[in-house]
């Protein structure tokens, strides 16, 4: 799909493509419809059985190594010499970017009988990336009942991306210690997205993926196996610091690590 065709609205779009279809006679091979079905959209009975279809007539593994659909976690790199308040809108749109399921970019190619499969079921690629994601965010919506983690989520990112949106500094700059404080606070962006978005999913999606759980776990990413936040590490506030200060002499080689509650992946 063009860049272009990507902008243009499901009203406008679905009446330009009935309007060709009349003209043209509609071949039998044509894709009678562009859209691309959203997060916060329900997937409709004959979506669910085109998107079935396909999976169950892929070779394996499936979907299973299909690459992450999510923006990797921030990793600034030190030669960036923009204040952090630019560095964090950055990091902002490229993360609401990705919710947007006609921007999905990841390479299917691998799977050679895709195509062929698409055209028997009049889907595109991007209609297909786009199903895979609702799907999957679904997936992961389903397993968190409490509506108040949500919310919760929402409020404590507010006050942390604020503080990094007025942050001036020149990320180059930085203390080591400074970098990683930032980076750590970064991911509030990811976190308050995923909180939005998570919250929009219908109630009919999450009751249709709980319906075929044991079908999906077989055939789709790991990731969409894990709560809505559990790729995003856990707040520093929450778990703490892994470091505990001997109470005799509050000497730093009195320090003593523990391995087992570092915080790894930030």
């Amino acid at each position: 799909m063009s860049p272009a065709s990507r902008t243009i609205s499901k009203p406008f779009l679905a009446a330009g493509l009935l309007i060709t279809c009349v003209l043209a006679g509609c071949a039998e091979d044509e894709v009678v419809s562009l859209e691309v079905t959203h997060p916060d959209e329900i997937i409709n009975r004959g979506e669910w059985q085109k998107f079935e279809r396909i999976v169950n007539d892929m070779p394996e593994p499936k979907l299973r190594e299909l690459p992450s659909l999510f923006p990797p976690l921030p990793h600034w790199q030190l030669a960036r010499t923009l204040p952090v308040s630019e560095l964090a809108m950055e990091e902002r749109k490229a993360v609401e970017a990705a919710w947007d399921t006609t921007q999905q970019t990841v390479d299917l190619s691998t799977c050679k009988t895709l195509p062929r499969l698409l055209r028997r079921e009049r889907l595109t690629e991007d209609q297909f990336l786009g199903l895979i994601f609702v799907v999957g965010t679904a997936m992961r919506r389903a397993t968190m009942d409490d509506e108040e983690v949500f919310k919760s989520y929402q409020e404590r990112a507010a006050g942390v991306i604020q503080l990094l949106e007025r942050d001036q500094r020149l990320f180059a700059s930085l203390t080591m210690e400074d970098r990683y404080r930032v980076l750590d606070d970064a991911i509030w962006l990811h976190r308050l997205e995923r909180a939005r978005q998570y919250s929009k999913i219908p109630e009919a999606n999450l009751q249709l993926v709980r319906r075929h759980a044991k079908w999906l776990k077989e055939v789709m990413p790991a990731e969409f196996q894990l709560d809505p936040f559990a790729d995003l590490g856990t707040p520093l506030d929450e778990l703490g610091v892994p470091f505990v200060e001997s109470g005799t002499t509050g000497s730093d080689a009195d320090i003593e690590w523990s391995p087992g509650e570092a915080i790894v992946g930030h």
